[in-house]
């Protein structure tokens, strides 16, 4: 009873956040669903079609599950630290802002002087990047397994730091909350 008594208060206020949010629009709560299928169209007609992109649609969802892991226990891992330390969200732009730029995401690789190539090799961010850009645009067994098997690593590494942080300050973040 006790749930379902959780379950109309949660769909009362969800129903009355998303008719405020989207009063006296013409598409309402539409929206949530049109703007990410116009987005998916734009981008299939771009890289399908206009650019001529191969997709190996067999390596995306793999791709796609692996950097869905890693950004969920990065917010786990960077909301434990928000309630310690109140400055996270502040270091977190910051570092996210310098390693946009540091990740060969728009600029290849090779324009990386080889003296610097091992900071891409410990950036996080390149070993899921690479595995989507392998698949998209030269697509090889063995290259895409190297870059899965550094972005299971990567991830190995943020779960183990979470559950680490979770398991050590669990008692003491409902305290601080």
């Amino acid at each position: 009873m006790y749930l379902r008594e959780q379950l109309t208060v949660i769909s009362t206020l969800t129903f009355a956040e998303m008719k405020g949010r989207y009063r006296n629009t013409v598409a309402g709560v539409l929206w949530v669903m049109f703007n990410p299928l116009i987005m998916f169209g734009v981008h299939a007609l771009i890289f399908k079609h206009i650019l001529k992109v191969p997709i190996g649609l067999l390596t995306l969802p793999l791709s796609l599950l692996l950097l869905f892991c890693a950004v969920t226990y990065m917010a786990v891992f960077l909301a434990t630290l928000q309630v310690f330390f109140r400055d996270t969200q502040y270091i977190t732009n910051f570092i996210l802002s310098v390693m946009f730029f540091l990740t060969p995401i728009f600029y290849p690789r090779s324009l990386i002087p080889p003296n610097y190539q091992i900071f891409v090799d410990l950036n996080p961010f390149y070993a899921f990047i690479q595995t989507f850009k392998i698949s998209l645009w030269t697509f090889t067994i063995e290259g895409y397994l190297q870059a899965l098997m550094s972005a299971c690593l990567f991830l190995s590494f943020i779960m183990a730091i979470t559950v680490l942080l979770w398991k050590n300050t669990r008692n003491e973040l409902y305290i601080n909350i």
